[in-house]
């Protein structure tokens, strides 16, 4: 891969979708697996996290095995949406 991979967290509500916006680097070039780790934390009155990754470049960036999990309070409930694959070009 040419450029920078990474995860996206967008963290907001139906009324404010975008209260937070973080993207955690994965790295740049080609290299082996490895773990990436972040901690978020999320304004009060963010209710949804919408996931993805990101790939500034060309090439190809791979994730696996994802998960979110908090630190306090109440466990969070998630939906998967479809997987998404852009056409090469």
């Amino acid at each position: 891969m040419k450029g920078t991979a990474g995860i996206y967290v967008h963290l907001g509500s139906d009324a404010s979708p975008m209260m937070g916006n973080h993207v955690i680097p994965a790295g740049e070039g080609s290299y082996d697996w490895k773990e990436v780790t972040a901690e978020i934390v999320a304004p009060a009155e963010a209710v949804k996290a919408a996931v993805g990754t990101v790939l500034h470049g060309t090439g190809t960036a791979w994730f696996d095995d994802f998960s979110l999990e908090p630190k306090a309070g109440p466990g969070i409930q998630c939906a998967a949406a479809a997987c998404e694959e852009l056409p090469a070009g």
